[in-house]
């Protein structure tokens, strides 16, 4: 709430800012005023709906709602960079290897990547694709590992 923003990744210095900042630390410096508190309490005493009293709350409620998203966002944050940081490593190896259009990436969403290739090197791929999501997750998730799922289909039923 100091800096306006939330740090989703002291590794990549990734930030969500808080969309009403400047109109929040008005209100913070408003309540920092000498008197303010008692003129409040006087207010939310005789007139509990006006300007004054409604603005404490929703000064209450967006910071209750920021501390939230700062414990939130950087989870979800973690696991974005993670799937992004696998996709560029996997992407990387099909590059160096020649492996562009043999390989197809068929629409990663989420946590998920799925590809199609020859039979023949669809074990290497996989493991390769498994050891790329396994390192991009040790870069984000430090405290717990992240582990992987593979599997292997000769075709899908529609």
């Amino acid at each position: 709430m100091k800096l306006g923003y939330i740090l989703l990744s002291p590794i990549t210095g990734h930030k969500a800012y808080i969309y009403d900042y400047e109109d929040l630390k008005k209100q913070m410096a408003k309540q920092n005023e000498p008197g303010f508190w008692e003129y409040y309490k006087e207010m939310k005493r005789d007139a509990p709906d006006c300007d004054t009293v409604q603005a404490v709350k929703r000064l209450a409620k967006r910071r209750a709602d920021s501390e939230k998203q700062s414990i939130n966002y950087p989870i979800q944050a973690a696991g974005a960079l993670t799937f992004k940081f696998a996709c560029i490593k996997f992407y990387n190896y099909l590059l160096k290897n020649n492996l562009l259009g043999t390989v197809k990436l068929c629409i990663p969403a989420h946590d998920e990547i799925n590809c199609e290739c020859p039979k023949e090197i669809a074990e290497e791929v996989g493991r390769v694709l498994v050891d790329c999501m396994r390192r991009a997750g040790d870069i984000f998730c430090t405290r717990a590992h992240l582990d992987v799922d593979m599997s292997i289909a000769d075709h899908w039923i529609h």
